[in-house]
């Protein structure tokens, strides 16, 4: 009702108008709306591919740690790690899910390992939360198998 009484009282080019202006900002929402979830989306893998690389350069450098069963050796790799951006936590485990090393930043709730039934080939991401991610990684002996992993 108001809107046939709206193009009554208007001329063609006011309507011709209108109709225009209402389709652009439509279509502004709309575009902006995609851009905006297109860009979460990348920004969400690129952390999660970060986050592998981390848990992969932690598992690397934790190899010596783990064939001793020696956190000594690892305090140093760990403290590096946590120095990292966004990480809070940073875990080593052995194949028996025994605690090596935790460490976390001051502030940040311990996370408890996840638990790994079947050996990893590479970092992946074992768990989400609201607030945090948590990847795996598995620690590869000199022979090529995987012996331990490492979280962080």
């Amino acid at each position: 009702m108001i809107f046939r009484d709206f193009l009554r009282r208007t001329g063609f080019r006011r309507q011709l108008t209108v109709i225009v202006s209402a389709a652009i900002l439509a279509l502004a929402l709309f575009s902006s709306v995609i851009n905006a979830w297109e860009a979460s989306t990348r920004m969400g893998e690129h952390f999660v591919e970060q986050g592998q690389r981390i848990a992969e350069n932690l598992a690397r450098q934790s190899t010596l740690a783990l064939l001793y069963h020696s956190a000594e050796n690892a305090q140093e790799v760990v403290a590096t790690t946590l120095t990292f951006p966004d990480v809070s936590n940073v875990q080593i485990t052995d194949t028996k899910q025994q605690v090596l090393l935790s460490r976390s930043q001051p502030g940040a709730a311990p996370v408890a390992a996840p638990s790994v039934s079947t050996p990893l080939a590479s970092a992946m991401l074992a768990g989400e939360t609201g607030n945090a991610w948590r990847f795996i990684a598995p620690v590869m002996c000199m022979c090529g198998w995987p012996r331990t992993r490492s979280s962080g």
